[in-house]
């Protein structure tokens, strides 16, 4: 597929002075779509130049919150290569015949794994064990790894693909690093022959060295804190460069008294080069609406404000002071809050810039950055730098904060796109995790959970729950993660909408977890498979994780329609407690205590008062003679209500 099939009906190019006449507006709008609306994405020579050190073995944890509503975590036996992995497999499977992929490893030493290869079925295959075969090794030789992956690019101009190379790494580089600094070597280099876009993974990243590289190598820098996010933004910054309909754009501008030009040079990555002009005078006033004008105000001042945090050092780096003076900074942020024209106005653009600032979690969270030193120390100096890019660029480089989310929102190319790569991530299946579990005795290694080696009625330590992270479907449509729910949420239930009687959190560390489809579930909680049949995980799939953090069960109001006691996480159907089956082989739900209402929320109501609204216990209890479950072991400095 070849670009040469995308129209060049020219961008629209305007002009708009802003009537204090301070400024103007200059406004590029690229045709709303391709003119073959066939096209599924524009071609593409993507380079995946990726970091296989040491410190890519580290684990990777998943973001959850705690009953206090503080961060904590969740850890699925996954390393930060593990999830890089994966981010690599979903973009290469959206990749056609048309695209061409290369794939570059670095540590101490540089490998060019794949050269730049077209994506048949034959070459995916191949990329695919490529991909598959990485393992960390030693050093971080990030500055060797950019220019292999830069090379493979040598004679391959006007290919009417658009070129880049993406840098997957924690950051930490420690070998072979240039001398005079990054930014330079880089500039020494130009013209680069393809965008250098920086995908900076965890808390430990030199997220200033990641955001000047990919700024001097034309492309997007994206800070990925956790496995939550991973794939959705290395997925976003994937669509920025196949939905831009390949355009590489060039401006030069003049003014003379009140008259301002503008010429804008654009090309279809390959010749010819297109240009257009735009002639305005400053003293007419502008006609954009007032609502767009105060957008794009507002995103200059939140730039304005992210790019104060930083210095820019002799190097080319951007630095972060290493005493913070946060109250410096959040004096900034409330003059900011107070000045941005975006809060005068409701439509989404500008509400959605008030909500990366200020609001209730998930909102706010440059304010959320700012409150705490040992907030932006961990993650607030990374995230600043990513969502200056974003906005900046006007691009979406995350699948969560508000602003970014704005971006591309309508146009049909990217929504293809995004939906295709989306499609594809959920098809795929699950990274295999790096820390797998200890075999059990007489357990062969990857096989799957044997029915022999636990009794039906959940003969395990823990609790039969749900992992924190996983997402319960509400009443109205929406999702929020299990650990978010509140007593009187209302849920989706096979029969309609149930209120939640209470919820139950247990601490767990390494305990084995099922996962099936998008659900982390404990083995032998009862989940219904696509025929409507109520399972055990643990007979219905292999994969499996060791699994720390904390995981949840539910309780609905009581109904006499055992149906009405379960609700959809992840997508899957799982039975809640005190169902109504207290006995009978078969059905798997059946339980003499999980399946008794009245125990059930006896038990529960002798742990105490909880926090949030959320009981905590510390595991099961067990009867003396038979080991059956028959109850909640109260946590260590659980309230105890006054009779």
């Amino acid at each position: 597929m070849s670009t040469s099939t995308l129209v060049p009906d020219g961008p629209t190019l305007t002009i708009h002075p802003l009537a204090t006449q301070d400024g103007a507006i200059v406004k590029v709008e690229p045709p709303r779509s391709p003119y073959n609306p066939s096209i599924s994405h524009v071609p593409c020579d993507i380079v995946l130049v990726i970091d296989v050190s040491g410190s890519m073995s580290s684990e990777a944890p998943a973001p959850t919150l705690d009953p206090d509503g503080n961060p904590s975590h969740e850890d699925f036996g996954l390393s930060v290569l593990d999830l890089t992995k994966h981010a690599a497999r979903t973009i290469l499977e959206t990749l056609d015949e048309g695209d061409r992929m290369g794939i570059v490893t670095f540590s101490t030493d540089v490998q060019v794994v794949q050269p730049l290869l077209p994506m048949d079925n034959v070459r995916k295959e191949l990329a695919r064990s490529n991909i598959e075969s990485m393992r960390h090794d030693r050093s971080t030789n990030l500055w060797g790894g950019i220019t292999a992956g830069l090379k493979l690019f040598e004679d391959n101009a006007d290919t009417g693909r658009v070129p880049a190379v993406m840098v997957l790494t924690d950051g930490k580089p420690n070998y072979m690093c240039p001398r005079r600094g990054y930014v330079l070597k880089l500039r020494e280099m130009f013209p680069l022959p393809a965008t250098i876009h920086t995908f900076g993974f965890g808390y430990t990243i030199r997220s200033g060295l990641l955001k000047s590289i990919a700024e001097i190598g034309g492309g997007n820098f994206a800070f990925i804190p956790d496995a939550g996010m991973i794939c959705g933004q290395s997925r976003d910054l994937y669509l920025e460069n196949v939905s831009d309909e390949g355009q590489r754009i060039n401006f030069d501008s003049s003014e003379k008294e009140a008259l301002v030009s503008v010429d804008l040079t654009y090309s279809l990555m390959q010749a010819p080069s297109y240009v257009e002009f735009a002639n305005q005078d400053l003293l007419i006033p502008s006609e954009l609406p007032d609502a767009d004008i105060a957008y794009h105000k507002s995103r200059s001042m939140i730039c304005d404000f992210l790019a104060s945090c930083f210095e820019l050092k002799a190097d080319g780096e951007y630095g972060t002071p290493k005493d913070v003076a946060l109250k410096q900074f959040e004096a900034a942020l409330q003059n900011l809050i107070a000045e941005i024209p975006a809060q005068h106005f409701n439509d989404p653009r500008n509400q959605s810039l008030m909500q990366d600032l200020v609001g209730e979690p998930p909102a706010g969270q440059v304010s959320l950055a700012l409150s705490r030193k040992e907030y932006f120390d961990r993650w607030g100096r990374h995230y600043f730098l990513s969502l200056w890019d974003a906005h900046a660029k006007q691009l979406c480089n995350s699948f969560k904060d508000p602003g970014p989310l704005m971006y591309n929102n309508d146009s049909p190319l990217f929504a293809r796109c995004r939906d295709a790569l989306d499609r594809t991530f959920d098809d795929l299946p699950p990274p295999k995790p790096t820390h797998v579990p200890r075999p059990q005795p007489n357990h062969a290694p990857g096989a799957p959970f044997s029915a022999s080696l636990s009794m039906r009625s959940y003969r395990s330590c823990t609790v039969p729950c749900f992992s924190a992270s996983s997402s319960v479907l509400l009443s109205d449509g929406q999702e929020v993660p299990v650990c978010k729910l509140r007593e009187g949420a209302s849920v989706r239930t096979p029969l309609g909408s149930r209120r939640v009687v209470a919820t139950l959190r247990t601490p767990v560390r390494r305990v084995p977890m099922c996962r099936v489809g998008e659900l982390l579930v404990t083995p032998w909680h009862p989940v219904r498979n696509e025929q409507g049949r109520w399972v055990f995980p643990a007979d219905v799939t292999a994969k499996r994780v060791r699994y720390s953090g904390a995981v949840y069960s539910v309780l609905l109001q009581k109904d006499h329609n055992v149906a009405a006691h379960a609700v959809k996480v992840g997508g899957v159907w799982g039975v809640t407690l005190g169902h109504g089956l207290v006995a009978g082989s078969d059905d798997v739900r059946a339980h003499p205590f999980f399946g008794d209402y009245a125990k059930v929320l006896k038990s529960l109501e002798s742990l105490g008062l909880g926090r949030n609204g959320v009981k905590s216990c510390s595991g099961v209890q067990r009867e003396v003679i038979g080991g059956l479950i028959c109850g909640f072991r109260r946590a260590r400095g659980a309230r105890v209500p006054r009779s």
